[in-house]
C-alpha cells in the first residue's frame, strides 16, 4: 500500500525519508527560476507603463507651486520688502527665495501675468508687496485632457488652486 507523505507524492516509498525530500526539493528548484522570471516580467512591464506624470502628479506640481507662492506672499508681508516668485519657461523651474521646484518635461506650462509683474524673455516674476497685494496672475499646469491653474489675486494676493481649464 502507497503511503501517503507530506510533500503530496503518494506513489513514494521514503527510504529513510530521503527519495521524498529529493522531488520536493527538485519541484522547488523549478519554482525559484520561473518565479524570477514572472518578476522580471512583471517588473519590465510596470516601468513602460508608469511613465510620465499623472493625474496625481500633475495636481502635486500645482499644490506646490501654490505653496511656493504662499511662502513669497508671507516673506513679503514678514520681511516689509516686495519678494517675487520667478517662472522661468525655458529651464522649467519656478524659483521663490530659497526654494527651487523643477517641473516634469510632460507637463504643459501656461503663464499669464498681470501687466506690473516683471517680464524677461522666459522668465515671469509674480511680485508680492509688503502689504499682501501682488500683481497678480494665472499659472496653467496641462497633461492631456487634465489641467490645473493656480490663480494669484492682484488685490489680496490670494493663491488659490483651480480645477480644470
Amino acid at each position: 500500500m502507497p503511503r501517503i507523505s507530506t510533500t503530496g507524492s503518494a506513489d513514494a516509498e521514503p527510504r529513510n525519508g530521503r527519495t521524498a525530500d529529493r522531488r520536493a526539493g527538485f519541484v522547488l528548484m523549478e519554482i525559484i527560476p520561473a518565479m524570477v522570471i514572472l518578476g522580471l516580467g512583471m517588473v519590465l512591464a510596470l516601468a513602460t507603463l508608469a511613465r510620465g506624470t499623472g493625474p496625481s502628479g500633475l495636481m502635486a506640481v500645482a499644490v506646490e507651486s501654490a505653496a511656493l507662492l504662499r511662502n513669497a506672499r508671507t516673506d513679503a508681508i514678514a520681511s516689509g520688502r516686495e519678494t517675487s516668485a520667478v517662472f522661468d519657461t525655458r529651464r522649467r523651474d519656478f524659483i521663490a527665495g530659497p526654494q527651487t521646484l523643477r517641473l516634469p518635461r510632460d507637463i504643459d506650462l501656461a503663464v499669464l501675468a498681470g501687466d506690473s509683474c516683471a517680464t524677461d524673455g522666459s522668465r515671469i516674476a509674480i511680485l508680492f508687496r509688503p502689504d499682501g497685494t501682488s500683481c497678480g496672475g494665472v499659472i496653467r499646469f496641462t497633461k492631456g485632457a487634465r489641467s490645473f491653474r493656480v490663480r494669484v489675486n492682484w488685490a489680496t494676493g490670494n493663491v488659490a488652486i483651480v480645477d480644470g481649464a
